[in-house]
């Protein structure tokens, strides 16, 4: 499976997407399915994301890092049907990732050390939450993840994940009135 998909921008130029912010895979989502193996309290972490793959998402992702001018990128994701469409630069398309190519990805991650999970009591919009925090420390970066699932259903609602103040990033999640976008390529 490519760690990277193709693009085209609409303007004639090829974007590189990296999967692990365009699909929900942030780099943090990879460490915490380590942390799953490491530590029990980030087990409803790991199956909150399992619980999504099975229902239709649409996802709303900013990322803020070092790109030129320091601007904010946005992007959008729908997982229906068994398909996975991706927004770039105003253009939707295709993924030729399924929901379930996603999960694989996660579940296949490598595992690794240093990973520790904590819990809280949120909320999101006024919907009550558990937020996970999982956290990962090495010699090269310190990545922290925060995953808002709703007490409800199970299902993620939020996630904010920095990954050295570098990289920035935020998900929203929503599971209601998802549909195929108009004019997918």
């Amino acid at each position: 499976m490519p760690a990277v998909e193709l693009c085209n921008d609409g303007q004639g130029e090829t974007i590189v997407l990296r999967l692990e912010f365009n699909l929900s895979l942030p780099l943090a989502l990879l460490l915490v399915n380590a942390a799953h193996a490491a530590s029990p309290t980030c087990t409803p972490f790991i199956d909150a994301f399992a619980k999504m793959q099975k229902v239709p998402v649409h996802q709303y992702m900013t990322e803020a890092r070092d790109f030129p001018k320091g601007e904010t990128r946005r992007s959008e994701m729908i997982a229906l049907n068994g398909h996975v469409y991706i927004q770039v630069n105003g253009t939707w398309q295709l993924s030729p990732m399924t929901p379930e190519d996603r999960q694989k990805m996660t579940a296949d991650s490598v595992n690794e050390k240093n990973v520790t999970c904590s819990t809280t009591a949120g909320e999101v919009n006024g919907q009550a939450a558990t937020v996970y925090t999982a956290h990962k420390q090495d010699e090269d970066t310190k990545v922290e993840t925060h995953l808002w699932v709703s007490k409800t259903n199970g299902l993620p609602l939020k996630q904010e994940t920095d990954v050295g103040g570098r990289i920035y990033s935020t998900i929203r999640y929503e599971y209601t009135n998802v549909q195929v976008p108009p004019g997918v390529k």
